[in-house]
């Protein structure tokens, strides 16, 4: 997701990105570089600035799977965890949301960013990111997702996930 900072990526040098909140300032360091990143400038829409990033970053660079919507799918991991973060679903339980519901909460998110970035800078890039991707991937708004923490009390990845329900489907057809 770091592809939403718009400067170069270079020692000491300062990441801008349309996806974090005016007036964010920090630092992060991945191996021995140290990455000073901001947010954008006050008064532009940050929603609008951020899923005019996203899309330009995702077109023509993810395979759309048309057969994608007429399947039941499971998310897991990072879908889980920010929808459970903004209170889409049941931290312990998980539930059901459609591709729909992530947008709105990435619109909510990124619009309350604007006035207070509160204590996740980063989730309206994330919820953005995750909108965008799973309609780039040919899931319609509409989609019903079923995201769970567990199969059979065994922690699971959304890869895997993904896999699973698939494997299960093919499994069905052929019997």
């Amino acid at each position: 997701m770091w592809l939403c900072f718009t400067s170069a990526v270079g020692e000491g040098e300062e990441l801008i990105s349309p996806c974090l909140p005016p007036g964010f300032k920090s630092e992060w360091q991945h191996g021995e570089i140290v990455y000073k990143i901001k947010g954008q400038k006050a008064g532009e829409p940050l929603y609008e600035s951020c899923s005019n990033k996203v899309a330009k970053m995702l077109y023509k660079k993810v395979h759309k799977a048309e057969e994608v919507k007429d399947l039941d799918f499971y998310t897991f991991s990072y879908y889980y965890d920010r929808a459970a973060e903004v209170g889409l679903i049941d931290k312990g339980k998980g539930g059901s949301l459609t591709v729909g519901d992530f947008e709105i909460a990435a619109k909510y998110v990124c619009k309350t960013m604007e006035i207070s970035p509160g204590n996740s800078p980063f989730l309206c890039m994330d919820l953005t990111y995750i909108t965008f991707l799973l309609q780039e991937l040919g899931f319609p708004k509409s989609q019903v997702f079923k995201l769970a923490r567990k199969i059979d009390n065994v922690e699971t990845s959304w890869a895997l996930g993904a896999t699973f329900h698939y494997i299960d489907s093919l499994n069905r057809l052929q019997y």
